[in-house]
């Protein structure tokens, strides 16, 4: 091997497998949208699940007391 030929491994090594600020950053990837949907989605059931359970001891409380 040449010098020439380490130089432009070694250069080309390194810097090809950095990730970019994309792979790093989920606000510049491409998918981002889909994260928050899916996050709301999962909020809303969270919170949809809890005003039911709620409800159902409200109504236990009153019955069953």
């Amino acid at each position: 091997m040449t010098p020439d030929t380490m130089d432009q491994n070694r250069s080309a090594g390194p810097q090809s497998a950095k990730p970019t600020r994309a792979d790093l950053d989920p606000a510049v990837s491409d998918d981002f949208a889909a994260h928050q949907r899916t996050y709301r989605g999962v909020v809303r059931a969270i919170v949809i699940f809890v005003a039911h359970t709620l409800v159902i001891l409200a109504l236990m409380a009153y019955f069953l007391t």
